[in-house]
């Protein structure tokens, strides 16, 4: 990145970061996002964030990357990272899994399992989000944004998915797009949020999945089901190994829709670009 200069690790004057820091921490802070984290050294970072400050804390870097395992810039600059720090980071690994999946003539089907194949960190140490401030605020990144309904189902996936810690971007227009000004306190994204808080501690398991439409299960309680075509999608399962079985209504969070699951051989239908995230109706909200 020709845009910024790297820090070296020879300034070992940094007690006023450290107290300002821990004056942030005693305030209630909970967390902190180190940015551009690939411009400065792993040695200088462990100076400035001591046990003290990172005990109990989120701390999370943003480290650019264009791709997982195989990519240049996480082999330089995440790779290490992850194996010399015990912080977070920005899943950009995932993210760009995430515009292959969802763009034009993507296949969906990537996103099955994409840590399996070194293009998402592991689930402890993952911040996952569909864009970050700079996308909307920066041209430079802006090539990084995915169209309105694609984001929103990617939201789906990462609300609905097991692993990592999942990131809502909201703004007050800063952009001058429109598209995000308190974007927390909309009904789906609220919605997709709950989803995700009461499946936090279900397993997850590919159901089926196929260029157009994946189709997952969290636990026993949930279903998730992304259609990112301009068709609708009919997906045949057996459930017969599976725990989603007897009188059971599950609703979709989304769209009110109820499915009642009561045999091993069950039809779900997924209406085209859209999500639907359904929850035992024992889990729903009352």
């Amino acid at each position: 990145d020709p845009g910024l200069p790297d820090l070296g690790d020879g300034n070992i004057a940094v007690a006023a970061q450290r107290s300002y820091l821990r004056a942030l921490k005693s305030l209630g802070v909970s967390g902190f996002r180190i940015d551009a984290a690939k411009h400065m050294s792993l040695k200088q970072l462990a100076r400035i964030f001591t046990p003290d400050i990172t005990d109990g804390m989120l701390i999370f870097g943003e480290l650019i990357t264009g791709g997982g395992v195989g990519n240049i810039e996480y082999e330089r600059f995440l790779a290490p990272w992850l194996g010399q720090t015990a912080h977070s980071a920005y899943d950009f690994p995932l993210h760009a899994s995430l515009r292959q999946g969802f763009g034009f003539g993507g296949d969906l089907a990537i996103l099955a399992d994409p840590a399996r194949v070194g293009q998402a960190l592991p689930d402890e140490r993952a911040i996952t989000f569909t864009l970050t401030h700079d996308m909307p605020n920066n041209a430079g990144f802006r090539g990084l944004l995915l169209d309105p309904v694609d984001e929103t189902l990617a939201y789906a996936y990462l609300l609905g998915r097991a692993g990592g810690l999942p990131m809502v971007y909201s703004d007050h227009n800063e952009s001058g797009d429109g598209r995000w000004i308190d974007a927390y306190l909309r009904a789906d994204l609220a919605a997709m949020i709950d989803f995700h808080n009461r499946s936090a501690d279900q397993d997850m398991r590919m159901l089926a999945s196929d260029p157009c439409f994946l189709l997952f299960r969290r636990g026993i309680i949930g279903l998730v089901g992304i259609n990112k075509c301009g068709n609708a999608v009919d997906v045949d399962l057996d459930l017969s190994a599976e725990k989603l079985l007897g009188q059971q209504d599950y609703r979709d969070v989304l769209s009110g829709h109820l499915l009642r699951i009561d045999r091993a051989d069950y039809r779900v239908s997924l209406p085209p670009r859209s999500a639907r995230m359904w929850l035992r109706q024992a889990e729903a909200p009352q």
